[in-house]
């Protein structure tokens, strides 16, 4: 899978160009206090869900939950300082004297790129980010009326990644197109901070784009069950399969690879002619480094944080 001879187009100069102005910032933040949640202020109540209470099996004391969504206060929030001044003016309204945080959602959002130019990209970074740290729950959705691919979410106990379609989901009425999220879960057993969070997310961005080649070879073995169910049946070809499948195709060296798992002979001119009389969407490594650069830019931007300490952060 390492080895070809085979060279990838990188990504249309337009699209990566339009990826450079997406904007990252904190979605929702989930607390748990001892206090009773309670608010008067009917602008802040718009902030806030309720969650469910539970009881510490251990100690006995009542813990109760609320999701917060800071940008429903004042609007958008661009910054992790500007996060800072009215999240504390939001639980205070709430009544509370303590919290914690036990779970932070970052959305990246694109206001140029539509969901589907972004689909299968940000697609592979989920499955990028479940290949890395073995996350099993894997799962997409579409409206089986409209045809049109909603969302596709990677989850484990503590961490999340979700790409959706917010233009839809939120009945057109956003000005964000796409949306991709990434969820710091299960922060009560480790007590970081938003930057702390976000430097996290760094780290694991820059180590799943190593697993590309893993992750190739995964959506390979996946394909041949997939085939061997479909073949005769289903389709009528492995041109024909590879274009119903072409979302788990990244490269032409993963189709060579394919052919080659199917006894071809010259896999690689197989997969170089595939690729010339089939427009399917490919890209390489670099194109991955260089999107998950554009992510990465967009965290450090919200926390304000100096290319220097970026990347302290990353090599930490």
């Amino acid at each position: 899978m390492r080895k070809g001879i085979i060279g990838e187009k990188s990504l249309n100069k337009d699209k990566l160009n339009k990826m450079r102005n997406m904007c990252c910032g904190v979605h929702t933040i989930n607390i748990a206090t001892n206090d009773i949640i309670g608010c008067e202020n009917e602008k802040v109540r718009k902030c806030i869900k309720a969650d469910k209470s539970r009881v510490n099996p251990t100690t006995g004391e009542i813990i109760y939950k609320a999701i917060i969504n800071p940008n429903k206060l004042n609007g958008y929030i661009e910054t992790c300082n500007d996060l800072q001044r009215v999240l504390p003016a939001i639980i205070q309204e709430m009544g509370i004297s303590n919290y914690r945080i036990a779970r932070v959602d970052f959305a990246v959002d694109s206001f140029e790129n539509n969901y589907n130019e972004l689909h299968k990209i940000n697609k592979c970074i989920c499955l990028l980010l479940a290949v890395a740290y073995y996350i099993k729950n894997r799962y997409e959705s579409t409206d089986p009326l409209s045809l049109e691919h909603l969302t596709t979410r990677v989850q484990s106990e503590y961490l999340e990644c979700e790409n959706y379609n917010k233009s839809i989901e939120s009945d057109h009425t956003s000005p964000v197109y796409n949306r991709l999220e990434f969820r710091s879960k299960a922060i009560l057993k480790v007590n970081k901070d938003i930057p702390s969070l976000i430097e996290d997310w760094c780290r694991r961005l820059e180590y799943a784009v190593s697993c590309f080649d893993k992750l190739q070879d995964k959506c390979n073995d996946y394909l041949i069950q997939k085939w061997n169910e479909e073949k005769s049946t289903q389709v009528k070809n492995v041109s024909e399969f590879l274009r119903k499948h072409q979302d788990n195709i990244y490269t032409s060296r993963q189709i060579a690879n394919f052919y080659s798992r199917l006894n071809y002979d010259k896999p690689e001119s197989k997969a170089k002619n595939f690729k010339r009389y089939n427009k399917i969407e490919y890209f390489s490594l670099n194109d991955l480094k260089l999107y998950i650069a554009v992510i990465q830019k967009a965290f450090r931007k919200y926390v304000k944080m100096d290319s220097k300490s970026a990347v302290t952060a990353l090599k930490n």
